[in-house]
């Protein structure tokens, strides 16, 4: 606690550049999500390429997207633009799925009887589609929201200012306290973030909240009509979803021509550090990540889901385990972990850590039921 307010102007200040570069992708993720979405709606070929290159865009790992991007985009290494340019990447690739379900959810009906109004499709789509998906839509951007303000910290090995300065510079110095102090600078950041598209949400859908005043009037009024309101909560949580190794110097500076004389070297797919031994290891973090992360959330999802007990509670645990930054937990794992422990400790680590993040998606996945 010393260390935070003897250093608290620093630690603002890197918050202030990590809050920048989590929101500039997110709103422009937004902006360029919701058209895609709205062509993959009404034209099935578009939808199947637009989905496949969004799943493929979020399988690129973040720290070789930000090494990458300069040599693309002709920057400097240090240049915030290439940490906004590769989470806006991640953000369209997550939100045109979460949009396109939000879209599907809007009654046919309703567009039916906007287009016998007169309705034309672009005004149509601003006045009905994107009102009533909103809700929907909300709900992928508070994900996504989290996700960016946890990858950004990601940026500070590249030396980009972030609550992620704290993470390699307690490594560095041996001093987990530093570390500490910006994994909880995450997680507020991150809270900040839900609190304020949680607020946005109820102002962009004043119905709502009419809608819900009026359920209330009605069930407190007529018993009847209570017990007819809660059947009809119980049977919308079983309905489904509506939306369904050594460095090696080369003579050319182009990065494409760099990863092709690497990957043809003999020298890096032999021996322990070689390109086999690296992708058996990186399948069994993944593996064991994703089996611990269903163990833990799947039996918690399905409980909720049925019986609605602690929905709300288990939402926002879900929201914050999903911001926990990586980085800062594997950084400050290597200082507390004892040198003695067995190799298999690191698939441990990473598996924890990995369910813990992806505890939201199942628990998400689990509600839509």
């Amino acid at each position: 606690m010393q260390w935070f307010l003897a250093n608290l102007p620093q630690v603002l200040n890197l918050a202030g550049y990590h809050l920048i570069q989590a929101i500039v992708p997110l709103v422009l993720g937004v902006i360029i999500a919701v058209p895609l979405a709205q062509l993959a709606r009404v034209n099935k070929v578009a939808s199947g390429i637009i989905l496949s290159v969004g799943s493929l865009l979020y399988t690129v790992p973040s720290l070789a997207l930000f090494v990458i991007l300069p040599s693309i985009l002709g920057t400097r290494i240090l240049d915030f633009t290439n940490i906004i340019v590769a989470l806006t990447i991640y953000a369209v690739a997550l939100l045109v799925r979460s949009t396109l379900d939000a879209l599907n959810s809007v009654d046919d009906t309703l567009r039916q009887a906007a287009t016998a109004m007169g309705y034309r499709p672009v005004q149509r789509f601003l006045s009905v589609d994107l009102p009533l998906s909103i809700p929907v839509l909300f709900a992928g951007l508070r994900v996504i929201s989290v996700s960016n303000i946890s990858l950004v910290s990601v940026g500070s090995l590249l030396g980009i200012p972030s609550l992620g300065f704290l993470f390699t510079d307690g490594l560095q110095r041996n001093f987990p306290t530093e570390i500490v102090v910006g994994i909880v600078g995450t997680l507020v950041l991150a809270l900040l973030m839900d609190v304020v598209l949680v607020l946005l949400q109820k102002l962009l859908t004043p119905w709502l909240r009419t809608n819900k005043s009026a359920s209330r009037s009605a069930a407190s009024s007529h018993p009847s009509g209570a017990s007819k309101l809660q059947a009809r909560r119980r049977r919308c949580q079983h309905e489904p979803s509506r939306s369904f190794l050594p460095l090696t110097t080369y003579t050319t500076k182009d990065p494409f021509s760099q990863g092709w004389q690497w990957l043809t070297d003999p020298t890096n797919w032999q021996g322990p550090l070689g390109v086999p031994v690296r992708v058996v290891e990186h399948l069994g973090y993944s593996g064991l990540t994703l089996l611990i992360s269903i163990v833990i959330a799947v039996p918690i999802g399905l409980y909720v889901g049925h019986t609605g007990r602690g929905r709300g509670v288990v939402v926002s645990l879900a929201g914050m385990l999903r911001a926990l930054p990586t980085l800062g937990i594997m950084t400050l794992f290597a200082l507390l972990a004892s040198s003695a422990l067995s190799p298999y400790a690191g698939y441990l680590v990473f598996g924890a850590v990995g369910g813990a993040t992806d505890f939201d998606g199942h628990l998400r996945r689990d509600r839509r039921r």
